[in-house]
């Protein structure tokens, strides 16, 4: 009779991790994150657009919930499994979610430390020559784009009535 040389429950196969990743919600609680993100993104956008803030804020709020991902994936895979509850952190969690907060925090601070995360609109007080001081809205200089025209020669054959073509 041929005896295998160890058991199956010693030896992970391979074939049990999309097994377990499901058993423990993973894939359900990742689609649900990458919902509730594009959800978040696309408010930030929203409000930039509506309430004349930096461009910058989207790609930070992209940037946080792509470098977050670790820490959901730790979070869906210890905590995702149906049943018992766990009432302590498993030790890859309290290292590896402290660390991927760090990890956040250094990355964001590099892309975007030096960036202007404040309003696009900046108040500009001129005093007139009548002592009137009058305040406008000016766009920020680091967001105004700059853009250069050239006059253009119409050439020979276009009549003066098809200028406005040009």
């Amino acid at each position: 009779m041929d005896t295998p040389e160890s058991s199956p429950a010693s030896q992970p196969s391979r074939a049990s991790l999309p097994r377990d990743l499901i058993q423990r919600r993973v894939p359900h609680i990742l689609a649900i994150y990458a919902g509730a993100s594009w959800g978040l993104v696309e408010f930030t956008a929203f409000a930039v657009d509506e309430f004349l803030i930096s461009p910058h804020w989207t790609r930070m709020v992209m940037v946080t919930l792509l470098i977050a991902l670790p820490s959901v994936f730790l979070l869906a895979w210890f905590h995702g499994k149906p049943g018992r509850e766990r009432d302590q952190l498993a030790r890859a969690e309290k290292v590896g979610i402290p660390a991927n907060l760090v990890l956040c925090v250094v990355v964001l601070t590099a892309l975007f430390g030096g960036e202007g995360l404040g309003s696009v609109m900046t108040t500009v007080a001129v005093e007139t020559e009548d002592g009137e001081t009058i305040e406008r809205e000016v766009p920020t200089p680091e967001f105004t784009k700059t853009m250069a025209l050239f006059p253009l020669d119409l050439g020979p054959g276009m009549a003066e009535d098809d200028a406005w073509v040009s």
